[in-house]
């Protein structure tokens, strides 16, 4: 399949692309490793003798025919994690972070200090508030008036205390208005 085609076909394409052979999933893999891009592949086919070719940096899965409705939703709840995670925050001028990295957004003052898994922190000048709002929709909670959590690093809550703990043992302090809206925001998950 030559190069404008598959350009074509990807046109707008930004969450899912069905193939409609074997062998046009392969040139569409191709393609994307090609261009860096970040959408993800996933093979659905019977030809199982073909699987060592679907395997490269685009692709999340090879199911096998017949699929269940169960393995379907399954891989795709994956996909929809794993774009979040590899979602890309510009910081400031300067610094970008993956969404996977960043552990809490804490206010000091005027500025947003972004906290990552690594132990690296980084500074912004947007309000703690524009965070949360930009943020909510790839897995953040706002616990307080001051910080913002990575639901994926939550590892538990003493609700003695109102103290949530995340990856790395950091401790924040829950509002107690929020207390609600955490369990929901973790449920929906």
């Amino acid at each position: 399949m030559n190069k404008q085609i598959l350009q074509r076909l990807l046109e707008g394409c930004r969450e899912l692309l069905q193939a409609d052979s074997f062998q046009t999933g392969i040139d569409i893999k191709n393609y994307l490793e090609q261009i860096n891009s970040s959408i993800f592949v996933v093979f659905c086919s019977n030809r199982q003798e073909f699987m060592s070719d679907a395997f490269g940096h685009n692709v999340l899965s090879f199911i096998r025919k017949p699929a269940s409705i169960e393995s379907v939703k399954k891989i795709l709840n994956r996909a929809s994690h794993l774009k979040k995670d590899l979602h890309s925050i510009q910081v400031n001028h300067t610094d970008s972070l993956l969404c996977g990295d960043i552990l809490y957004l804490k206010s000091d003052q005027k500025y947003t200090i972004f906290y990552c898994t690594d132990g690296s922190s980084y500074a912004s000048r947007k309000a703690i508030l524009e965070w949360a709002t930009l943020l909510e929709p790839l897995g953040f909670y706002q616990i307080s008036r001051s910080a913002i959590i990575n639901l994926k690093h939550y590892t538990t809550q003493d609700t003695h205390e109102n103290i949530i703990i995340l990856q790395n043992s950091v401790k924040l302090k829950l509002s107690r208005r929020r207390i609600a809206g955490l369990k929901s925001a973790l449920h929906n998950q």
